[in-house]
């Protein structure tokens, strides 16, 4: 039995990319959409402070296997970053 080891979400967005899911977020929000909304604002670079805040609570693996997008995290810390 292998276990499936997550690859960390790591995307650069431009800003068209990040305002239009903002807005779809919105609109998710608004229709009480709460999953989609969660969904959407995942896609969003996590602020690198609170990435790193995340890490210490829950562990790597957990911030990882949530499907935050932590380019910005990796990009301040480095690649050692993303080891437990």
């Amino acid at each position: 039995m292998s276990v499936e080891v997550k690859k960390p979400i790591m995307r650069h967005l431009t800003t068209e990319e990040r305002e239009d899911i903002m807005e779809k977020a919105c609109d998710a929000l608004e229709r009480d959409d709460i999953e989609e909304y969660n969904r959407l604002c995942k896609m969003l670079p996590i602020n690198p402070a609170m990435a790193n805040l995340l890490k210490h609570h829950v562990g790597i693996d957990e911030v990882i296997a949530s499907g935050m997008n932590v380019i910005k995290a990796v990009e301040t810390y480095g690649e050692d970053w993303l080891k437990a």
